[in-house]
């Protein structure tokens, strides 16, 4: 019969802005492979940082550009390093 495992990932549940952000790391992943040329950039409404005084509570995570490893590798630090 079928029995019910324990996943280590159901552990603790996530925040909707780790869940956001790992959705748009997957995203750049795969921009970087199927569409190379196309451009996206991250930000965040209703925060207490402001990127730009014209636009209160914006933060301008990452500027709008192609798709690269650097752009991964920003997006997964931000994960690991605020969020874990």
């Amino acid at each position: 019969m079928l029995e019910l495992r324990h996943h280590e990932s159901f552990d603790e549940p996530k925040s909707a802005v780790v869940l956001a952000l790992e959705a748009v790391y997957e995203a750049i992943k795969s921009r970087l492979i199927v569409s190379p040329g196309d451009k996206s950039g991250i930000i965040l409404y209703g925060t207490k940082k402001t990127s730009d005084a014209a636009f209160a509570w914006c933060n301008i995570l990452m500027p709008l550009g192609a798709p690269s490893a650097s752009q991964l590798r920003r997006v997964r630090r931000i994960i690991e390093s605020k969020f874990h």
